[in-house]
């Protein structure tokens, strides 16, 4: 017997999740590359301080480990936060339009639906983005303790360790004022996902497909 409009069956057809975009791909590259650098940069740091005997082993290689912390490296989950701001403001307000579908293959257009899932991986950048940064801080703050504890045990004159410190509490100075910045931009992106998606659950953009399926 053929299907007809109010076949069950047909009502519980789901639209596939909206594709990803190409800005959405790239954030997320952006945070495995800071992960990749970071790791890197660790190992790097742990070997090279083993490679010959240290005075303050435990300081020198934390040193070493955290050196990376710069604003540079900042300027990762940066962009990424820009990308979810734009997803943001781009997707945000589709919450609010019919639900839509394509016809032929069953994807969701650019209504609730799309939009919701868009925003979901928004704020899984967002979340990826301040745990970068609170990981940029614990380094920034390692680098600068250790290095002061160093200080007054390095057999160098002043004149040949200051340069060198100075660099190394400039960049994490500058590292630690940006993720900062991050982090509150972070918390700002994160209620602003948070109230969009707010009454939106997975449950009522589903019914709200299934009655663009069944029509």
């Amino acid at each position: 017997m053929d299907n007809d409009g109010t076949n069950p069956e047909a009502a519980i057809t789901r639209a596939k999740r909206a594709p990803w975009d190409l800005e959405e791909i790239l954030g997320i590259c952006l945070l495995l590359t800071l992960l990749l650098l970071a790791v890197a940069y660790v190992a790097a740091g742990i070997i090279q301080a083993g490679a010959s005997p240290q005075t303050n082993p435990l300081e020198v290689t934390t040193v070493y480990a955290t050196e990376w912390a710069s604003p540079y490296v900042v300027l990762f989950p940066l962009a990424a936060l820009a990308i979810a701001w734009w997803q943001l403001r781009r997707w945000g307000p589709a919450l609010d339009e019919p639900a839509t579908a394509e016809a032929g293959d069953g994807e969701a257009a650019g209504g609730p639906d799309a939009g919701f899932d868009h925003l979901l991986r928004a704020r899984g950048v967002v979340v990826g983005s301040a745990v970068a940064l609170l990981v940029i801080v614990c380094a920034a703050i390692g680098v600068v303790v250790t290095s002061l504890l160093l200080f007054p045990a390095s057999e160098a004159s002043g004149t040949q360790v200051w340069p060198s410190e100075a660099e190394t509490l400039a960049n994490a100075a500058g590292a630690l004022l940006l993720s900062g910045a991050g982090l509150a931009v972070a918390v700002h992106l994160w209620s602003g996902i948070a109230s969009r998606l707010e009454g939106d659950s997975d449950e009522e953009v589903l019914a709200a497909v299934e009655v663009a399926v069944v029509e």
